[in-house]
């Protein structure tokens, strides 16, 4: 613990960048969540866009019912 998911469209990440991206989401969450880098682990999915508002929007963005235990930091603005 902490996990986070990250979740989109199908792309071409090279490894430099692949690498970048995980250095920078664990030491963001390792510092938010006061825990050792080591114990965060992530993952990715790449979803069709035609399959997101289905697969990702309606399930984990739009019909979230935020509470004090879950909670969605932040909206996309579409």
């Amino acid at each position: 613990m902490p996990h986070v998911e990250i979740w989109h469209f199908p792309a071409t990440v090279s490894d430099e960048r692949r690498e970048q991206l995980e250095r920078d989401v664990v030491t963001a969450v390792a510092r938010a969540y006061g825990v050792d880098a080591g114990v965060v682990s992530i993952g990715t999915h790449a979803v069709d866009p035609g399959h997101w508002d289905q697969v990702v929007y309606q399930p984990l963005i739009g019909g979230r019912d935020d509470d004090e235990d879950s909670r969605l930091l932040r909206r996309p603005n579409y």
